[in-house]
């Protein structure tokens, strides 16, 4: 079951998730919905932390409320789809993001990169919905570093970022993650390229 829910150019969790649950608890729709669940819960948590980071933890209550809560979210607690783990993972990559333009980390670079691949491995267009995000998320990092690694003598933008290039959030985080995902995408890709044409 799990092979057949996974060939084709599906992408691996977007079916292999729900087939797991299938193989855990039975072939019923309710186990099905347990993908849903832990989804659910994952949204939830993710919401707060992002919630708390940016507004304290009353405003992390009151996000995760709002976010769980909300007649879309609720709607997932009943429907069997592949789709409910989008908003989880989604949320996770922003969580990521903003992790890395507040304080630019070696692992926090590594992390964004991991959370992006999960979000590819439900469902690709999740790529393009947080591409800005990540993308400004990403420069704002770089820009942060450089203003820690030469505070006050880089005044412009444009010095502060390329100065931010020269450190190991760049190096070590940042190039080699791009470089490790490209490659675990494209040989996922190489796989299936038959399946697509």
């Amino acid at each position: 079951l799990l092979y057949r829910a996974t060939i084709g150019p599906r992408l691996p969790l977007y079916q292999g998730a729900a087939a797991l649950c299938v193989l855990g608890f039975g072939r019923t729709v309710d186990s099905m919905l347990v993908v849903n669940a832990v989804a659910i819960v994952l949204l939830g948590l993710v919401t707060f932390r992002i919630a708390w980071i940016l507004e304290g933890p009353v405003g992390g209550l009151i996000a995760t409320a709002i976010v769980l809560t909300y007649p879309i979210t609720l709607n997932l607690a009943k429907l069997a789809r592949a789709h409910s783990l989008l908003p989880a993972v989604g949320a996770l990559a922003l969580l990521a993001a903003i992790g890395n333009a507040l304080a630019p980390t070696v692992s926090k670079a590594w992390m964004l990169a991991g959370s992006l691949l999960l979000v590819f491995a439900v469902h690709a267009s999740g790529l393009y919905t947080l591409a800005g995000v990540v993308g400004v998320a990403t420069v704002l990092g770089v820009v942060h570093l450089g203003e820690r690694m030469a505070p006050g003598s880089v005044g412009t933008f444009g010095g502060r970022f390329l100065a931010g290039l020269r450190g190991h959030y760049v190096t070590r985080g940042l190039l080699p993650a791009a470089v490790v995902s490209g490659v675990l995408l494209a040989g996922w890709l190489a796989i299936k390229w038959e399946q697509f044409r």
